[in-house]
């Protein structure tokens, strides 16, 4: 039995996806953070 590693056994590719649009949609994580945190007042 071929494996096809950890991702196609328990559908994280499917995240790993959306993880990656989602970095190329909104920026990484220090440019939505400062969003919120210009959007809070802080």
């Amino acid at each position: 039995m071929e494996v096809g590693g950890f991702t196609d056994e328990l559908g994280l590719h499917y995240w790993f996806k959306r993880i990656g649009l989602n970095r190329q949609l909104l920026g990484g994580v220090d440019t939505v953070r400062e969003e919120v945190a210009d959007s809070q007042g802080f």
